[in-house]
């Protein structure tokens, strides 16, 4: 796929419309695959197991889940001699695959903590607590809900969503490098919103623990570990290469100063970006669970050890700091070779 993708890159196409022609096309089979189950859909209906509207929930989420492997299968290095993007393809999938084989027996609920981590990531990216609504006699499909701070919303509704933002943001990786393979997958900017958006979704989750009457301090460092696993999976993808920053050096910035191209600009190093990382963690957090609880629920201000959460916020800084200059470097001296 890797030597396909690089010599389609000469077509006159754009690189969005090749990639959504590999990703709709080539596994058109697994989407017809879809139609066979519908006598049994039908039959389900009919016999008033499941209603109509459950049917067609499952048939577009379906339909996403399919559309989201696809895109994520087209991830490549179109570099032929780079086994990196392979292997962490391969570990993606297998990782993603056994989330999957393992939710419906662990029966994943809100218990606080890691747990609505896995649940939600088992919700948001596999059609399983979609099934397994309608698998149980107890349940339907709106019954698996994801807490976003003081509300809940089903699965059911938020699982498509999820799944198609998950597959624009694979092909926006893929799009960016056929359009220029020197480019690295995410620009700062896109990792910026990124992070907001993520950080969010895990200060909600986050608030939702705060039920447990365990104070600030155990949604805090929940919320540093998490923060810091997705902050450095953002550095993966805006950390340019020896081959993307010597292409950088030589180019000329125009009016944009330094400061400011390392900030915002292309292929350049990730320093002001870890630190605009550590930065989007302390807003979100004091913004989206700290000061709601300090304004709406004071008791659980006198339950916090304040010297338990700085630790988490100062280690998750330094961690976050310092693999990330350390990926830099790393990158840079070793060359694409490394991936």
């Amino acid at each position: 796929a890797t030597r396909t993708l690089d010599f389609q890159r000469i077509a006159s196409l754009k690189p969005l419309q090749i990639l959504l022609g590999k990703a709709i096309g080539e596994p058109a089979s697994s989407y017809m695959l879809a139609m066979t189950t519908l006598p049994i859909a039908v039959l389900c209906c009919t016999m008033g197991k499941v209603s109509l509207v459950s049917i067609l929930v499952l048939y577009v989420t379906m339909a996403t889940t399919t559309f989201m492997m696809a895109c994520l299968g087209l991830q490549h290095s179109l570099d032929p001699a780079s086994k990196g993007a392979q292997a962490g393809g391969i570990a993606g999938g297998v990782f993603f695959l056994m989330f999957t084989a393992g939710s419906v027996p662990l029966r994943f609920g809100t218990r606080g903590g890691f747990a609505e981590f896995i649940s939600a990531f088992v919700g948001l990216f596999t059609p399983v607590l979609a099934i397994k609504g309608v698998a149980f006699e107890d349940s339907t499909i709106w019954t698996a809900t994801m807490p976003v701070f003081d509300f809940e919303i089903p699965y059911a509704v938020l699982t498509p969503l999820a799944q198609l933002a998950l597959a624009a943001l694979a092909l926006l990786f893929m799009t960016r490098r056929l359009t220029q393979p020197l480019l690295t997958p995410l620009s700062k900017r896109q990792s910026y919103v990124a992070l907001l958006i993520l950080d969010g979704t895990w200060a909600a989750l986050q608030f939702n623990a705060l039920n447990l009457g365990e104070g600030l301090t155990g949604p805090a460092v929940r919320f540093a570990v998490g923060h810091t696993l997705l902050a450095l999976l953002l550095v993966g993808r805006v950390t340019p290469n020896r081959e993307s920053f010597q292409s950088w050096v030589w180019r000329l910035r125009g009016r944009r100063g330094l400061a400011a191209d390392i900030l915002i600009g292309e292929r350049t190093l990730n320093v002001l970006a870890l630190l605009v990382y550590c930065t989007i963690g302390l807003v979100v957090f004091a913004a989206a669970v700290a000061a709601p609880v300090i304004w709406l629920r004071p008791e659980l201000v006198a339950a916090t050890r304040w010297p338990e959460l700085t630790m988490a916020a100062v280690v998750s800084v330094l961690v976050i700091l310092c693999y990330g200059l350390f990926h830099q470097v790393l990158t840079v001296a070793m060359g694409r070779g490394a991936g």
